[in-house]
């Protein structure tokens, strides 16, 4: 890719974080989540958030790809979690 940035949020032409990879190729993505009130990053089980998770890895795989929610996420999200999304990707596999 001809891509001048380092990096890029996937949400930046509402693309999924796999279209980000194939579009930027060895660039790395940051995206996956929305960020909107009552989306699942919020509101989502455990269960839900392991399903959401594998679909976004699944497509985009996990080199270069950080998991993230647009650009920011609510100061009111509770710390754990961010934390439980931290460890469901850290034990993803295909």
């Amino acid at each position: 890719s001809d891509w001048s940035s380092d990096v890029c949020s996937s949400d930046l032409e509402n693309i999924t974080l796999g279209e980000g990879k194939k579009i930027l190729g060895d660039k790395p993505v940051i995206g996956g989540f929305d960020n909107a009130a009552g989306s699942i990053l919020y509101t989502g089980t455990e269960e839900e958030l392991r399903a959401e998770i594998k679909k976004i890895l699944d497509e985009a795989g996990t080199k270069g790809v950080a998991i993230g929610a647009d650009c920011t996420i609510s100061s009111d999200i509770a710390p754990e979690r961010l934390e439980l999304i931290r460890k469901i990707a850290a034990e993803y596999t295909k």
